[in-house]
């Protein structure tokens, strides 16, 4: 390097090497003061440094014709300098021998895959690698990470940290015994603090970030490594002038470059991945293509051989292409176990043909070990080392460890377990500083004879075996497994093997574990059987990740893999067939619907409405072919495999979101995303109350759970906030959230509007909160999560499982191409092939089919179970369990009618907000089952249950609720409590006006037939001064526009008892009660039963159904047309008044009651409503006369505003003679 001939000292020197200034273009630009600075040395020795260099170079000189140009080197000073910068090793020793000993400084290395693979492990293996002291053969540098697409986690890099250091530990003290002294004092968060993060979210804010690193480096001269992770993602996104995108693209590889070389640092760059279909076979093609390549030295690309993770370097100017296997483990990075040398020396033929030789005459096996550790010469490296003792175990094991002291780890395996062959990383930086580890491998005494078990053992395993090489080779795809079991692997499948199984039988005298490598011929050796696997890690960008995990249940991994699978090609081939839908969310959340409705859920799927049965509710509701196939496999009679073949088609069971009233077994409709999980809170909240009234001590007769499934889309709604701040209020201990942490919305990553920390905010609101980083495969980490929640009674669980959208899918999974629309055809195949599904569309394998046939009989066992303790519960609760029973079935008690209060016109006039809270406490009395409560305005809407308390964290059995300033929210709770139970009547209320922030749940309402009722008081211009924005207009008129609701806006005392009726008769039809803030006087007329037929006469002095004029009103103006047709009379006018309390239920009214109402003859027809008169045409005929107001309100007195706006008596006596004449 140029520095290394400056004449000055070796000390100085060495500053100008450690702080990065290695050529004398390094220190062109810079003063005496930034060198003085960056070396820690007087301006006088950074001055004799500049000068030297500039003397050096020869730019002083007059003559420049024989100079080297500044900069320039030669070969041979290249090669040196090559050879003098360590590298930055990956902690897998086979992709750092492929990589000619690891990630280079001064070079750009590009390293590519498809999402899931582990490119941001590697990123932040490496990130944590560069700063290995230098003492230990690292470089004792700082990381700068540039992450563009979100996939950074500090919590994975901590993990990382955190176990670097504990291996710099083990190999300091291996040095301690070699008398090196080498003392590591790094703790994790030392690691982090050297870890630079830049969160880049547009191409633009990239290239700004790259053009700034010459700067930033150049402050911060101790960084040796940047890491950009992906390079190209934004540049992939909408980008339509691709000669700018090349432009741009080409500026930024060369930045890249000049920063490696300029500061003598690694430029790592990770790009993104897909396949592309060449010649009959998918290939892996990386983002850009080779157009981008040119700006990597060495190029790596990631991808899958079988369920194993492969490294294959695609280019280099110096190395041959190579393929290296390695795994993701919750330490990091490491070798994989099926690349160890074993494995490939049982792929050699000679050394098979060797073995059969020896072992039918008799064999010492001490031969045969030694011949297997002397393959590869006389010296075995230490990865040969521990092939040995796993081999047999036990005894045999000590024998080994006995005979070869330096190739045992000292520790003993029993016989079959797996081997552990992943390099630990101590020994190999061991053997980045030392060379190769090395040790004799002779027995220490060769006249002995090894055990004859040990003999026996080897012989038995080899002589069983019809194709060794065939075995071998099969075991090299597989992970996780014995020598024993590769040895007989393939005699095995020949013998045991059942070719529509996922399982094969074993001899009773072989005690080998199962293993999941291979994926149509595992073995067993008994059904429960701890079997250790390997899974796949999601897509890069969402698993944070990875963790070694151990199944407690006794269902195999590779069914329950099998399940999960069944799961997401039923979601598949329903959105295909349909060629509608969002396969995406089905695909990743496959893995929680599995354990939440194979393993955990209670229910009966032969009668879906059982009371005491968990409830699941899909927030994301557009995923709902998750839930269609998990009823189907559970066995629900309501989704046949036709019904999934019918998705999203005329009259079929299988809508294209989940609806309640179409579908048994869906708890609730949703579809406007948070409603969901709104709902999910009024259901445990129902729990809640109702477990808090009739449970006793001996006997806990309510107890369920509730759980839900959420996005992102929910997340980012107001609603789900709104409940989610009340459940935690309420501490709903029973209600288990799942949040699908897929990353990915409709218009690309959640990142361009989504970056807040949902699981910060749950904690705020008073949630628990769970992690589960790999929702894909982490069938474990799902498990204990839940068991994790459910011991957590006091507050509601969040479990944030992170996933990846589409999983499964080789080119679209993770991204938005998979959110909402079908895979299409080629595109379902390749995910048929990724995840080895060999089956037609819509098939359910046989072993699938039969393990989940058990939910049947086990869901009518938990019922009768359940019956049989509320029987016991009936003889010692009688009147409780009535109560209850009343409740559960929805039966109103008898006479029930008789507690609503009845009025005379001598009654005090009143308003009816009022008159209406009279009702409700009436009823609360003789109706079990009504809760509820006001969006903080109970004293203005005059709701509260003066004989109840307030439902709270500590007194859940009252049952005045406290909503907040939250009507959606409140709106959407109302709704799960309604569709916990038929018997539960809840409430709700707020002005009028406000049903606009809660319109979404009320449609939902009428859709769903929940049977809430909406008391809205505050109901026109009558409220008076408050003014146009709390003043109803167009409200009325657009609630009659929805279907299935009931909008009544009574008159008086006998028309508000009249509306509660019809409420609370009308369970599958909500209901909404506009109420007056002023005092209006009770009508003669006026009835309870005339309310039920939506418009009925209050007056009338005609004959013969020939009234002159028909006048009509609503609430609070049928006062003012019963004095106009007073005063009409006066005059001699036959006048009909008839309150018209709600449009729906007239029009549910025969032909013969309408016509006696109003006859068809008589055109003459005034209507008077302070609202809109939007709809009032269709009643009052094309020759009558609508008053109403089609404009704003105003503040000012009520009488004023009725004034102005001509809702007066007088208005109504002149239309109604226009009409008339």
């Amino acid at each position: 390097m140029e520095v290394g001939r400056l004449p000055i000292s070796a000390s100085l020197r060495g500053k100008l090497i450690s702080a990065g200034y290695t050529t004398f273009a390094s220190l062109s630009s810079l003063s005496p003061s930034d060198l003085a600075r960056d070396l820690k040395i007087p301006e006088s020795e950074a001055l004799e440094i500049l000068k030297a260099a500039s003397l050096d170079c020869g730019l002083d000189k007059p003559d420049k014709s024989n100079v080297i140009v500044n900069g320039a080197q030669t070969a041979w000073e290249m090669l040196h300098e090559e050879q003098s910068f360590p590298r930055i090793i990956t902690s897998s020793s086979d992709l750092d021998n492929i990589l000619g000993g690891g990630i280079n400084c001064k070079e750009v290395t590009e390293i590519g895959g498809l999402p899931g693979i582990g490119k941001t492990q590697m990123g932040i293996q490496l990130a944590v690698n560069v700063q290995i002291p230098v003492d230990l053969g690292g470089l004792g540098g700082k990381a700068v990470y540039v992450d563009t697409e979100g996939s950074f986690m500090v919590e994975r890099a901590l993990q990382i940290a955190k176990a670097s250091i504990v291996e710099m530990s083990n190999y300091t003290e291996l040095l301690k015994k070699k008398n090196r002294v080498c003392q590591v004092d790094i703790q994790p968060t030392d690691i982090l603090d050297n870890i630079f993060y830049f969160r880049i979210c547009t191409y633009t804010e990239q290239i700004a970030l790259i053009n700034y690193l010459d700067k930033f480096i150049l402050e911060h001269k101790d960084v040796k490594i940047v890491i950009v992770d992906s390079v190209t993602f934004h540049f992939r996104q909408d980008f339509e002038d691709l000669a700018l995108r090349t432009r741009l693209l080409g500026g930024m590889a060369l930045k890249l470059m000049n920063l490696a070389k300029k500061y003598n640092l690694a430029v790592v760059i990770f790009n993104q991945a897909t396949t592309k279909y060449v010649e009959g076979s998918f290939q892996l093609s990386l983002a850009l293509g080779d157009s981008w390549s040119h700006c990597c030295t060495n190029r790596v690309i990631l991808h899958w051989n079988g369920d194993e993770r492969n490294a294959y370097l695609d280019k280099s100017p110096s190395l041959r292409s190579a393929s290296a296997p390695f795994s993701v483990t919750s330490e990091g990075i490491r070798n994989s176990a099926s690349n160890h040398k074993r494995i490939k020396l049982m792929n050699n033929i000679a050394f098979h043909e060797t073995l059969k030789s020896i072992l039918p005459y008799g064999p010492q096996t001490r031969k045969v070990l030694e011949y297997w550790l002397h393959t590869s010469g006389d010296e075995a490296d230490f990865s040969v080392y521990f092939a040995v003792p796993s081999l047999f175990g036990g005894k045999h094991s000590r024998y080994v460890a006995e005979h070869f002291p330096k190739s045992y780890p000292q520790s003993t395996a029993e016989i079959g377990s797996p081997l552990n062959l992943t390099v630990s990383p101590s020994l190999y930086l061991s053997s980045c500083v030392d060379g190769k580890l090395k040790g004799p491998a002779l027995l220490s005494d060769k006249t002995k004879e090894p055990p004859t078990a040990l003999r026996d053992s080897l012989s038995f395993s080899l002589s069983h075996s019809q194709n060794h090489i065939a075995a071998a080779e099969a075991m090299t795809s597989s992970t996780s497994v014995t020598l024993s079991q590769a040895l007989l692997a393939r005699a095995i499948s020949h013998h045991g093997s059942n070719s529509t199984s996922d399982r094969v039988s074993l001899s009773a005298t072989l005690t080998l574990p199962s293993f999941a490598g291979l994926k149509s011929t595992s073995l067993s050796s008994s059904p429960s059987s701890s079997r250790p696997s390997r899974r796949r890690l999601g897509a890069n960008r969402p698993v944070r990740a990875a963790a070694v995990e151990t199944l407690d249940k006794t269902t195999e991994t590779s069914l329950v893999e099998k399940s999960v699978n069944t799961i997401r090609f039923l979601a598949i081939d329903a959105v295909e067939k349909a060629n509608s839908g969002h396969p995406g969310l089905p695909m990743g959340c496959a893995p929680m619907g599995h354990i939440l409705y194979d393993e955990i859920m209670r229910y009966n799927p032969k009668n879906p409405y059982w009371f005491n049965r968990d409830r699941f509710v899909l927030s994301a509701g557009h995923g709902c072919m998750l839930q269609y196939a998990l009823l189907h496999l559970a066995g629900y009679d309501s989704v046949k495999e036709e019904d999934l073949k019918s998705f999203r088609q005329w009259g079929s069971k299988t809508p294209g979101h989940p609806e309640n009233f179409e579908t048994p077994g869906v708890e609730v409709t949703t579809g406007p995303l948070g409603q969901g999980i709104a709902n999910a809170v009024g259901l445990a909240l129902a729990e809640k109350h109702l477990a808090a009234r009739y449970n006793k001590p001996d006997s806990e007769i309510v107890d369920h759970y509730t759980y839900c499934i959420l996005g992102d889309g929910c997340q980012m709604e107001g609603i789900s906030n709104e409940v989610a701040s009340l459940a935690g209020h309420w501490g709903l201990g029973k209600l288990i959230a799942f949040y699908d942490d897929n990353h990915i919305s409709i218009d690309g990553d959640t990142e361009i509007a989504f970056t807040e920390s949902v699981d910060t905010r749950f904690e705020g609101l008073g949630w628990h909160v769970i992690w589960v980083k790999n929702g894909n495969t982490g069938y474990d980490e799902i498990r204990a999560a839940i068991k994790e929640a459910k011991a957590v009674t006091d507050k509601p669980t969040l479990i944030k499982v992170t996933t990846t959208i589409g999983f499964g899918s080789p080119n679209k999974a993770n991204s938005y191409s998979v959110h909402g629309a079908a895979l299409g055809s080629k595109e379902v195949d390749a995910t048929r092939k990724n995840l080895g599904w060999p089956y037609e569309p819509f098939h359910v394998p046989d072993d699938v089919k039969s393990h989940w046939s058990r939910h049947t009989t086990e869901g009518a066992a938990l019922e009768a179970e359940w019956n049989a303790k509320f029987a016991e519960y009936e003889k010692k609760y009688v009147e409780e369990a009535a109560e209850l029973n009343s409740i559960i079935k929805g039966e109103l008690p008898a006479g029930w009618e008789k507690a609503l209060p009845t009025y005379t016109p001598e009654t005090p006039a009143d308003a009816t907000r009022n008159l209406s809270q009279a009702n409700l406490n009436a009823l609360s009395k003789v109706l079990p089952g009504l809760i509820g409560g006001s969006a903080d305005l109970a004293s203005s809407n005059m709701t509260l249950l003066k004989s109840f308390g307030d439902f709270q964290k500590n007194t859940p059995e009252e049952r005045n609720v406290r909503f907040g300033v939250r009507e959606h929210g409140m709106g959407a709770i109302c709704n799960g409590i309604a569709l916990h139970s038929p018997g539960l009547i809840p409430y709700c209320a707020t002005f009028f006006v406000f049903t606009d922030y809660m319109r979404a749940a009320i449609r939902i309402s009428a859709l769903s037939e929940a049977g809430v009722i909406y008391v809205m008081t505050h109901d026109s211009i009558g409220l008076g001064e408050d003014g146009p924005t709390h003043q109803p207009i167009e409200h009325l008129a657009s609630f009659r526009a929805m279907p299935n609701i009931l909008m009544l806006r009574p008159a008086d005392g006998n028309e508000t008892a009249g509306a509660y009726r019809v409420a609370v008769l009308n369970r599958k039809r909500p209901s909404i009660l506009a109420l007056s803030r002023q005092k209006l006087p009770n009508l003669p007329g006026t009835s309870i039963e005339g309310v039920e037929k939506g418009g009925y006469t209050i007056s009338d002095n005609s004959s013969g159904n020939k009234p002159d004029v028909i006048l009509m009103a609503t609430g609070s103006e049928l006062e003012i047309v019963a004095k106009a047709g007073d005063e009409l009379r006066k005059e001699g006018k036959t006048v009909r008044v008839v309150s018209f309390v709600s449009w729906e239920l007239f029009d549910d009214q025969s032909d013969a009651y309408k016509e006696s109402v109003l006859p068809a003859a008589v055109t003459a027809r005034v209507s008077l409503e302070a609202g809109s008169t939007f709809g009032w045409h269709k009643i009052v005929g094309s020759k009558g006369k609508a008053i109403g107001i089609d404009k704003f309100g105003a503040s000012a007195p009520a009488g004023k505003i009725y004034k102005e706006y001509g809702i007066t008596v007088e208005a109504v006596v002149v239309a109604a003679k226009e009409v008339s004449s």
